[in-house]
C-alpha cells in the first residue's frame, strides 16, 4: 500500500502537502501565471520480501535499468548517501526485527520505503550543496520520527530527471513492536505528518506554503497502478479487457475469512 503526502490534488488518506514559493507558468491573455512548487513525501509499505530488487534499484547495483529509462547511469556518480546501509537490506531488516524480539505474521509490514522530493522547479538554480542541505533536513525529520537505528538506508538519486531521496526503515515502535500502522497511521495521522513536516521544513525554507487538504478541495486520488493501466489502454482498442482477478468457488480455502493483521 502506498501513502503519499504533499500533493494537494490527491486525497488526504494518500496525500497532503505544502508548496514553495511561485514559479512562472503559462501565459494567458498577456499575463503570465504562476505554478506552486510542492514538496513530496511518500510512504510505501512492504509486507513480503521485495528487499532485494528494491536494494538493487536504490543502491544502483545494476548496469542498466530497462524498466526506468529516466535513469542516466553516467550521472550515478553524483548520487550520495545520508545514511549508508550497514549490510544487505534483507539481512538488516531481519536482524533488526529479531533484535526487537518481534513475532511476525505472513502479512506483517517488515519495512517501509519513503520517498522525498519536490517539484522540478524547486531544484532549478540550486547548487549541489543546497540540494544536499534540503535532503539532509528532510532526512533529519524522518530520523527523529522513526529512529536512526531503524533506518536501513537513505540515498539521494541525482541521476534521474528530478533529485529525490529514498529512505528505507523498519517500522518499530518505541516499545519495540513491529507496527507500521501505528507509525504511519490513518487519515488523521497523515494530516499530522503533513503539519509536522511543513513546520519543520519551513524553519529552513520560509517560503514554503502548506497545500490545501483534499477534505477542502474535494479532489480524489487515483492510485498509481490505476493511472498506469488507464494510460496503457488505447482508445481504439477492440479486444475485450481481461479481468485482473479470479472469482473463486465458495468451497475453496482461499475464500475463508482471515483475521486481519493488527499492524
Amino acid at each position: 500500500m502506498i501513502y503519499i503526502l504533499s500533493i494537494p490534488f490527491r486525497s488526504e488518506i494518500f496525500s497532503a502537502g505544502f508548496s514553495c514559493g511561485k514559479s512562472p507558468g503559462r501565459e494567458r491573455n498577456g499575463e503570465r501565471g504562476f505554478m506552486a512548487q510542492h514538496a513530496i513525501l511518500r510512504f510505501e509499505k512492504h509486507k513480503g520480501n521485495p528487499a532485494r530488487p528494491l536494494e538493487a534499484h536504490h543502491e544502483r547495483q545494476k548496469e542498466q535499468y530497462a524498466s526506468n529509462p529516466d535513469i542516466d547511469t553516467s550521472r550515478s556518480k553524483y548520487n550520495f548517501h545520508i545514511i549508508k546501509p550497514e549490510s544487505r537490506y534483507y539481512h538488516f531488516i531481519k536482524s533488526r526485527i529479531e533484535q526487537a524480539g518481534c513475532r511476525t505474521r505472513r502479512d506483517s509490514t517488515r519495512f517501509v520505503d519513503t520517498l522525498i522530493t519536490a517539484s522540478p522547479e524547486f531544484f532549478k538554480k540550486k547548487s549541489p550543496k543546497e540540494i544536499q542541505e534540503f535532503f539532509q533536513r528532510a532526512a533529519d525529520f524522518l530520523i527523529g520520527r522513526v529512529g536512526k537505528e531503524n533506518i536501513v538506508s537513505a540515498v539521494v538519486h541525482m541521476d534521474e530527471k528530478t533529485p529525490h531521496l529514498h529512505l528505507v526503515f523498519v517500522p518499530l515502535t518505541e516499545d519495540n513492536r513491529l507496527c507500521a500502522k501505528e507509525i504511519i497511521g490513518n487519515r488523521a495521522n497523515l494530516t499530522k505528518w503533513q503539519d509536522d513536516f511543513h513546520a519543520y521544513m519551513v524553519e529552513k525554507y520560509p517560503d514554503l506554503e502548506r497545500g490545501e487538504s483534499a477534505s477542502k478541495t474535494g479532489r480524489k486520488h487515483i492510485p498509481p497502478p490505476a493511472c498506469s493501466s488507464r494510460r496503457s489502454i488505447s482508445p481504439n482498442r477492440q479486444e475485450p479487457l481481461k479481468p485482473r482477478w479470479t472469482i473463486l468457488p465458495r468451497s475453496t480455502p482461499e475464500r475463508r475469512k482471515r483475521k486481519p493483521s493488527p499492524c
